[in-house]
């Protein structure tokens, strides 16, 4: 049984991940469907194409679309107009854009994955402090803290704020 700890935990990263899973879902969406697709057409799509996804197909999906020159125009002509500070450093360019905002999505899917999927097994370890977790998913373990998970919401942030660039506008 799971101690309130654990699910405590569990819900603080699997919730703040799911913001970034929707916003990847809008930013597919909007990016591949024009507005004016019948109502019937854009839930199909996004029954096929979009949620059956796993959150690294998402990812991968949204890699595809910053090669692709539409995304990247939209991009550039953002950060023209208002570059983006993640952790006082000012984004301005594409490819910074790009590099930070993929590590960010590796580093946001790899914490969610060992959370979501893993076990909780701190009860195996005697010289654990008090608010600290160790969660085993396969051959990977993962020791949390607190302030592991403060550092965790804040990538979360810090990715839907480059996420969020194009604010949904995606059709030319």
């Amino acid at each position: 049984m799971a101690n309130k700890n654990d699910i405590k935990i569990r819900g603080k990263v699997l919730s703040s991940s799911l913001l970034i899973e929707e916003l990847l879902n809008k930013i597919i969406f909007n990016f591949f469907i024009p507005k004016s697709v019948d109502k019937t057409t854009r839930s199909k799509f996004l029954e096929l194409f979009v949620f059956n996804k796993t959150f690294g197909g998402k990812k991968q999906i949204y890699c595809e679309l910053l090669k692709t020159n539409r995304y990247k125009s939209k991009v550039v002509k953002q950060l023209k107009v208002a570059p983006v500070v993640i952790n006082g450093i000012i984004i301005y360019d594409f490819k910074s854009f790009k590099s930070l905002v993929t590590e960010n999505l590796t580093k946001v899917i790899e914490i969610r994955n060992v959370i979501a999927h893993g076990y909780d097994i701190s009860k195996a370890f005697i010289a654990l402090e008090e608010n600290e977790f160790i969660f085993a998913n396969k051959n990977k373990y993962k020791k949390i803290s607190e302030s592991d998970i403060d550092d965790y919401i804040k990538l979360t942030n810090d990715t839907l704020k480059l996420l969020e660039i194009t604010a949904g506008s995606l059709q030319d």
